[in-house]
């Protein structure tokens, strides 16, 4: 329940940020209305400067009604602007990751409240008489400094996302947090683990929708898990995109032909754990945000923009999540439940997570010597930092990706620089070994 109800509120993050901010500014408008319509007994807290008469406080809120409602307009014409750029400069993927800080939408709410609350304190007002003094100009006042201070922020939001380094910067930050998560994980799971004593006796779980695997149930699968004594193996990650029907994973029971019934409901349960979703997961899956950094690398170097320099940029900060993925890399995550439960989970193989990030540059990079360059440098630091196991399997990705660069380069002059980096590369895994 928690697990669907996080998915709701992360995909309504913007409208959410719009309305909290619109519904402080309805807050202090009950404030200011008890203050100077029903609760006299409470002016005697209020300082006599923040009571202003009816005349002034007419015109401080008729000003600041119409200073909110001209900013609104300015604030959506800069986001469009912004978001036009990261469209022709980025990809269409990071427009998101603009809109998501906390300082963009959330400022709409911000000035869409503070011209309800001038409207109606406007017309609240007028029903007071002339030598009463209010409060709710005061409110105004102190509204409009707070919204100036957020829009400072946003204008530095603004210029601070409009310089590529940053953004790639910001893109790396967040898929590296999602990286040592991931890795935090193996402090409390096995990895020493064999698939052979699950080859019998499994059933099967299938998807109940189509979508992108949002998120798993943790909690409330260990729950079914612990009280079965089952094992589950899940087969999929956070980020695939699944088709009803197909088999999400695979549970440990022997099924006997009288338990059938009781099979299927244990079979249902389970996969109500796994939450399927129309969109990916931005803010879990850190092959989203890599993803990201490869789409900004594969703009950079196309012959429209050819700014290779970007890509290496991109490249870079590939090579450096990768190298703290391997750093801890398995094929198998398994949490212990208790003595006779467990969650299995699949992990992708070393190959495979470097050819989703390099398949795509290897191929349109191929023919340029900076790109191939930088990739084979990448590679390079990606093996320093892997774990045993792991670093093999990037020796042979190294191996396969230089022979298409090889092929690939029309000129002696590149070639012989490429063959001294395997040199170069060569000579330090012989070193280690």
């Amino acid at each position: 329940m928690f697990t669907k109800l996080k998915m709701k509120i992360a995909k309504n993050r913007n409208m959410l940020n719009i309305t909290i901010f619109t519904f402080i500014s309805f807050l202090l408008l009950v404030v200011s209305y008890f203050i100077d319509y029903r609760g006299f007994e409470f002016r005697q807290f209020v300082p006599d400067q923040l009571m202003l008469s009816k005349d002034v406080s007419t015109t401080f809120l008729t000003t600041l009604a119409g200073v909110f409602l001209t900013v609104t307009t300015f604030t959506l014409t800069t986001i469009l602007s912004i978001l036009n750029q990261y469209a022709n400069s980025f990809t269409p993927r990071a427009m998101q990751k603009f809109i998501d800080k906390p300082y963009v939408l959330s400022l709409f709410g911000i000035f869409i409240g503070g011209f309800f609350y001038s409207i109606f304190s406007l017309l609240m007002i007028q029903n007071v008489p002339d030598k009463v003094k209010v409060i709710s100009g005061s409110i105004g006042i102190l509204y409009a400094m707070a919204s100036m201070i957020y829009f400072i922020l946003f204008v530095k939001t603004v210029l601070k996302s409009i310089k590529a380094r940053d953004v790639i910067e910001d893109i790396y930050d967040r898929a590296l947090k999602c990286v040592k998560d991931d890795a935090s994980l193996d402090e409390t799971v096995s990895t020493d683990f064999s698939l052979e004593e699950y080859d019998q006796d499994i059933t099967r779980i299938y998807a109940k929708d189509s979508g992108y695997l949002y998120a798993i149930d943790d909690d409330k699968l260990a729950k079914i898990l612990k009280e079965g004594q089952l094992s589950l193996i899940i087969n999929y990650k956070v980020g695939d995109y699944l088709v009803r029907g197909m088999n999400v994973a695979n549970l440990n029971i022997d099924i006997r032909e009288a338990e059938y019934d009781k099979a299927d409901d244990l079979a249902e349960k389970i996969s109500s754990c796994f939450i399927y979703s129309e969109s990916p997961n931005d803010t879990d899956d850190y092959r989203h945000e890599v993803k990201n950094l490869v789409e900004i690398a594969l703009r950079a170097i196309s012959p429209g923009i050819n700014d290779p320099n970007t890509a290496i940029i991109c490249i870079r900060k590939i090579s450096m999540l990768l190298s703290v993925l391997f750093s801890h890399k398995s094929n198998y995550k398994v949490k212990i439940l208790d003595d006779s439960s467990k969650i299995i989970y699949k992990e992708f193989t070393v190959h495979d997570e470097l050819y989703f990030n390099f398949y795509q540059l290897i191929h349109y990079g191929k023919e340029d010597p900076s790109v191939a360059r930088n990739i084979l440098n990448g590679l390079n630091l990606i093996f320093m930092h892997s774990s045993q196991n792991s670093a093999q399997e990037v020796k042979k990705f190294y191996d396969e990706a230089y022979e298409i660069f090889m092929d690939s380069m029309a000129s002696d002059m590149d070639k012989n620089h490429l063959k001294s980096l395997k040199d170069n590369f060569y000579q330090l895994t012989d070193n280690l070994d």
